[in-house]
């Protein structure tokens, strides 16, 4: 377990070093109490995380140390989540005054982020771009999950944007992250 926690905790210190300015950006723009709003910022934050680190050919400098591919995936994730838990429960304690908007804004884009981290590193490990294939799947994920009326449209209920059914959504954004694991787990990267 301690092993553990040094190596969350190198991982925080070298990701704070390296990317501090676009944390400080992103951690007041995850302050927005809106989930629409903050969508796209989760995005860009997203994959401009490891995904863009594999892409720019700096992984090399994070399996030298000793993290397996799997322990990266993970440390990662924690990160990312980390930073967007504590900013936007700042932002809703801050801006909406209400603890129920702000647990379920914080639902809401820990679903989105979790989906999308797995499709970003899906995208890396086939030796695709970071941002290009994500963008190409949130706006395909935009439209056709609000294509119609909601109530007849199956996809609105487990889209990581639209989150018509919370549970459902959340269980479609572990399996793509579970996928994402794997494959990067097994597979590594081709950059």
């Amino acid at each position: 377990m301690s092993q553990t926690i040094k190596k969350l905790e190198a991982f925080f210190m070298k990701e704070f070093t390296e990317k501090a300015g676009r944390i400080a950006i992103f951690s007041l723009l995850f302050m927005i109490p809106e989930f629409e709003v903050k969508i796209f910022f989760l995005f860009l934050f997203v994959v401009f995380g490891l995904a863009s680190d594999i892409n720019n050919k700096r992984f090399s400098t994070l399996i030298s140390l000793p993290f397996s591919y799997k322990d990266v995936y993970l440390m990662s994730y924690t990160f990312i989540v980390t930073v967007v838990a504590l900013t936007s429960l700042a932002g809703s304690a801050i801006f909406s005054g209400s603890i129920e908007n702000g647990i379920a804004n914080l639902i809401s884009s820990l679903i989105f982020v979790t989906a999308y981290y797995g499709v970003s590193i899906l995208s890396v490990s086939f030796g695709m771009d970071n941002f290009g294939v994500p963008f190409l799947v949130l706006i395909v994920d935009s439209i056709v999950s609000n294509i119609g009326i909601s109530n007849i449209n199956p996809f609105y209920a487990f889209s990581p944007t639209t989150q018509g059914i919370t549970w459902l959504a959340a269980i479609i954004a572990v399996l793509i992250f579970l996928t994402g694991l794997y494959v990067f787990d097994k597979k590594g990267v081709q950059k």
